[in-house]
């Protein structure tokens, strides 16, 4: 078995992102845990958590043995952070992942989580992993979310009662 983490990037830094990942794996010194990775692209969008809002993105998806994954994910999200990755929301987000990282990179999250609160009170759209890491999260976003003003003074509450045991990370 093996797990994916996808990462998306402005495509105009594309050739540097691609030679990043090069030289890391000529540098290595030993087998990268991967099956294979996929590189495409896409144009920019408007959707609030997008990967490609407000930017035309390339997304590089590695693919990992699920028993090796961990360190090599680490390390390539370390590569990557200097070119501004996000996080594909169907492949990374976790209950360990970095809500200052994310709130960086995804300028909306504060409008998304208001409109989530508002039109999926009962979180019926939401599966336990998101659920948990919005639940974590909510002091931290509503305090640092770039878009805070947005939502700040409506009571928006993004709680709701989780099974942690159910949930893999």
């Amino acid at each position: 078995p093996y797990v994916d983490i996808e990462l998306g990037m402005e495509y105009s830094r594309a050739h540097d992102v691609l030679t990043s990942i090069r030289e890391w794996y000529m540098t290595a010194g030993n087998s990268v845990p991967f099956y294979n990775f996929e590189i495409r692209s896409t144009k920019s969008d408007d959707a609030l958590m997008s990967c490609c809002y407000g930017r035309d993105t390339i997304y590089v998806d590695f693919k990992a043995k699920s028993t090796e994954q961990e360190l090599f994910f680490k390390q390539m999200k370390e590569l990557l952070a200097p070119f501004d990755y996000r996080t594909h929301w169907g492949t990374e987000i976790r209950d360990d992942s970095d809500p200052e990282y994310i709130a960086k990179q995804f300028p909306n999250i504060g409008k998304f989580i208001e409109l989530m609160n508002k039109f999926d009170p009962e979180g019926k759209f939401r599966n336990e992993q998101i659920r948990l890491w919005f639940k974590k999260n909510e002091g931290y976003l509503k305090k640092n979310a770039p878009d805070k003003e947005d939502f700040e003074d409506q009571g928006v509450d993004i709680s709701s009662d989780v099974n942690t045991d159910k949930i893999q990370c």
